[in-house]
């Protein structure tokens, strides 16, 4: 039983030959596996590149990278001189928001207190009831109403 499995296995796995023809019709170049109608040969492709074009592919390939990683550097430049930027913007403008918060709430403040002076101040009497006196403030500031 294990016998078919690796006989299929075998044949499946076994590199196949087929002839390649290089075929020229109306001026373009086809390349296909049965022979050519009109004109055409045989194409047998190169085995190996020299040692000279591999190490010249191999620079040419380092300096293709290097220039892409380049590139990739700046990109990430930019990006993180947009990402700063952007930050100290949100920071700015939280720090203007924080200002006219407190300068809201320092109005707002002031706006009570100002509202508590012009209330009507309560008066007491002396012991002796002769004229209603007003109740001084803690400042001894005048009331303006």
């Amino acid at each position: 039983m294990k016998i078919i499995p690796t006989l299929i296995l075998i044949l499946a796995i076994s590199p196949a030959y087929a002839e390649i023809f290089k075929c020229e019709v109306n001026g373009s170049t086809t390349y296909q596996q049965f022979p050519c109608k009109q004109s055409g040969e045989e194409f047998i492709p190169a085995k190996d590149i020299s040692k000279q074009e591999q190490k010249a592919a191999v620079e040419k390939l380092d300096k293709d990278l290097a220039i892409q990683a380049e590139k990739e550097l700046l990109k990430k430049e930019e990006k993180d001189k947009e990402r700063l930027i952007r930050a100290q913007e949100e920071q700015a403008d939280a720090a203007y928001r924080n200002a006219n918060a407190n300068r809201a709430k320092v109005i707002q403040d002031a706006d009570l207190i100002n509202r508590d002076r012009r209330r009507v101040r309560p008066y007491y009497y002396p012991e002796t009831p002769i004229q209603p006196i007003e109740k001084p403030l803690l400042d001894n500031r005048p009331v303006t109403e």
